[in-house]
């Protein structure tokens, strides 16, 4: 039988502040999950518990986020990606965020808009657009 051992340092933030962002409250989290939700395909992301292992390391649970079917991109940072263009989109054009979908947003946009992105890994892929299937 194998054993395990981690060895673990924890060191405070000198650069936290207690002060939230207004980009980062719940409310802004609400809207987000709202916005994605509403995407075509759009499915929560599953957690597959991994029962031994935390057996092993002698905790109750460990929970593993499988982005394996994430809009063909096996990757969960289109939605960043998603949500910062349609933001964009939403605050140059007055649309409302709350009702927004890019499918929409192509047929009323009185221009072509291009997003770039400084680098071709899932991130980019994700402002790239959705892979067709």
């Amino acid at each position: 039988m194998s054993t395990f051992s981690l060895r673990m340092q924890i060191a405070d933030n000198a650069y936290f502040t207690p002060h939230g962002a207004e980009l980062f409250s719940r409310e802004q989290a609400e809207q987000a999950r709202n916005f994605h939700q509403r995407m075509p395909d759009y499915r929560p992301t599953p957690l597959h518990s991994l029962t031994a292992f935390a057996a092993e390391l002698g905790v109750g649970q460990v929970l593993v986020k499988d982005e394996s079917q994430r809009f063909g991109l096996n990757a969960f940072k289109i939605l960043g990606g998603a949500y910062a263009i349609a933001r964009c989109v939403c605050e140059k054009y007055h649309f409302s965020l709350e009702d927004f979908s890019f499918e929409q947003g192509r047929a009323a946009l009185p221009e072509s808009i291009t997003f770039a992105t400084t680098t071709d890994g899932n991130h980019g892929r994700g402002v790239a657009g959705r892979p067709k299937r």
